[in-house]
């Protein structure tokens, strides 16, 4: 299927393994040209050899460590330099930082670092060289919408920020959210919360966002959800549940309109965390016993399902819970 990504410019950070990669790849095999960062050069290496072996645009790559001061206004200009501009940023690299309760700011330091202020900064620093090229044209400065999505008005403030700042919203996916493990006797506070995340801001700014979809008489929502089969008791499980029942719901409502909405359960998917935290010896043992096709998944198994349902291709697919996840669950609907 034909994205209309050939020739666009993309920026891929934490591109040299897992989500990143896959991303990268996939762009690639879009037509993008695409610009690659992480720190280890001969993994950025290898996945410019299998770009190039494709055939797919050539892949430029930049060798820097995030973690760096200045590392921003690094990976900007060398994107700039090797792209011409960026007009698709993707950023993944991050890490996991599990810590003791009584970790000292150096650490908690570095967790913030890695995974929100360098996030915050590129995207920040690329946009005001977007900006400027914007502005230097004649157009209107591009909006960032910084919003937590726990507060109150999350869903109204996020859909009028997003109207204002491009007009309109043809494609929402929903992925906001987070694993809520709860004992037994939880109170009701938490139970509110991980409701909030995983469920009623996924219905809230879809609802905010609908009426101009129905004007337009097109739309598609993707919601990113989780297993309907825990371990134990887990709030987010019970709200990823009441999502799957609420999309069946909507879309019997606005099939008319020429929108589709479709829920997404990941499974098992592979990623650098993953290969850290489960020693191989487990995931093949895992996906022996557990996983009927006899491995885990990889990121853009589930990748290329979320785009195919973003487009105008999957017209006719709606109201639908799909796994990917190698055959993983065990109920037959």
């Amino acid at each position: 299927m034909d994205l209309q990504l050939k020739g666009r410019a993309a920026l891929v950070t934490g591109a040299s393994m897992g989500i990143g990669r896959a991303v990268a790849r996939m762009l690639a095999a879009e037509g993008a040209k695409v610009a690659v960062v992480a720190r280890r050069k001969p993994l950025l290496e290898e996945l410019a050899a299998e770009i190039a072996r494709a055939q797919d645009p050539a892949a430029a790559l930049i060798v820097q460590d995030v973690m760096a001061p200045d590392a921003a206004q690094r990976i900007r200009d060398q994107a700039m330099a090797a792209l011409g501009k960026v007009e698709i940023l993707v950023n993944s690299a991050g890490g996991s930082r599990p810590l003791p309760i009584d970790a000292g700011d150096d650490s908690w330091d570095e967790a913030m670092t890695l995974n929100f202020t360098r996030v915050r900064q590129l995207t920040q620093a690329l946009l005001d060289e977007l900006a400027g090229e914007i502005k230097t044209a004649g157009g209107t400065a591009p909006a960032i919408i910084a919003q937590d999505i726990m507060a109150e008005d999350a869903a109204t403030a996020l859909a009028a920020a997003a109207l204002r700042a491009v007009g309109h919203i043809d494609i929402l996916v929903n992925n906001a959210g987070g694993s809520r493990p709860l004992p037994i006797d939880a109170p009701e506070s938490a139970w509110e919360e991980a409701l909030t995340l995983n469920f009623t801001r996924y219905r809230q700014v879809t609802q905010a966002l609908l009426p101009q979809m129905i004007e337009r008489g097109w739309g598609r929502i993707i919601n990113i959800t989780g297993k309907s089969e825990p371990e134990g008791l887990n709030a987010a499980f019970a709200a990823k549940a009441a999502v799957h029942a609420w999309a069946k719901g909507l879309s019997r409502e606005i099939g008319k309109h020429g929108i589709t909405v479709n829920c997404i359960p990941p499974g098992r998917i592979m990623s650098e965390q993953i290969r850290r935290n489960y020693p191989e010896a487990y995931r093949e043992k895992f996906a022996e016993e557990e996983i009927p096709v006899g491995y885990w998944g990889e990121p853009e198994d589930l990748a290329v399902l979320a785009v195919f349902l973003a487009s105008a291709r999957a017209r006719y697919i709606t109201g639908a819970v799909i796994p990917v996840d190698g055959g993983l669950r065990r109920y037959q609907f």
